[in-house]
């Protein structure tokens, strides 16, 4: 599916008060596609989740920033392939301060540096309606995501799981414990694992396990990160020594 045939769909949406679930993900949507479908959500009453993930590479921040300001509706927004840069992800953080409706967005970006890391810890010092964010990036540093879990630590509101390409393992331990006190059931997600990040991890859940803490940890998602040997070995022996341990993810 192209620009073009998305245009077609922007105008129904435009229209609709029936649909409630779009999966448009894996095809070939690039800028005017991005741009004719939120252009769409400004006036669409009945979407509750729209899933883009896996298109071209696009930008659009700017157009889906207005729609999280004009719909009132939406409440699950999953896009990948973002090309943002700099301040670009400044519409969509902006408008995040105001929207109240979103629980849970998902986006990959392709520069998550400096600059997008404030906007986005600002954006969730005033947001109270996410519940669920994951915030991909390419280029996240350990130094990008201590700025975001700043913010999520003095955040009230609980969010489900963040993760980075990149994180550094202390970045790791430290969304551990925030889980540990703003969850239900503890879910640690990582990429690119190195062996001294795994080892971290061990550490830190063999610590929190000795303190009998109330939120075990029940997923460990590890996948894409192209663990190898030793750092089978290490995932080995956590899952050997864990009791509480549901869902592992490689």
């Amino acid at each position: 599916m192209n620009d073009g045939e998305i245009r077609c769909i922007g105008e129904v949406l435009r229209v609709n008060r029936t649909l409630a679930y779009l999966n448009i993900g894996f095809n070939k949507i690039g800028d005017e596609g991005v741009k004719y479908m939120f252009t769409a959500f400004e006036t669409n009453q009945s979407l509750r989740k729209l899933n883009l993930i896996s298109n071209s590479k696009h930008g659009g921040a700017e157009y889906i920033g207005k729609a999280l300001r004009a719909n009132k509706v939406l409440m699950e927004l999953y896009i990948s392939h973002l090309n943002t840069s700099g301040d670009a992800i400044k519409p969509i953080c902006e408008a995040l301060k105001a929207n109240k409706t979103l629980v849970a967005l998902s986006v990959v970006i392709s520069d998550l540096g400096d600059i997008s890391a404030e906007l986005i810890s600002e954006m969730l010092k005033i947001n109270r309606s996410l519940t669920k964010l994951n915030m991909l990036g390419y280029t996240m540093t350990g130094k990008n995501a201590m700025t975001i879990y700043e913010t999520l630590k003095a955040n009230n509101v609980h969010i489900e799981c963040m993760f980075g390409y990149a994180a550094e393992a202390m970045i790791i331990a430290g969304f551990y414990e925030l889980f540990k006190t703003n969850g239900d059931a503890l879910k640690l997600k990582c990429r690119l694992v190195s062996v001294d990040s795994l080892e971290f991890i061990q550490k830190t859940i063999k610590n929190l396990e000795m303190t009998k803490n109330e939120r075990p940890l029940k997923l460990l998602d590890l996948s894409g990160g192209g663990i190898k040997n030793e750092g089978g070995k290490i995932i080995g022996e956590i899952v050997m020594a864990n009791k509480t341990l549901e869902i592992l993810e490689l």
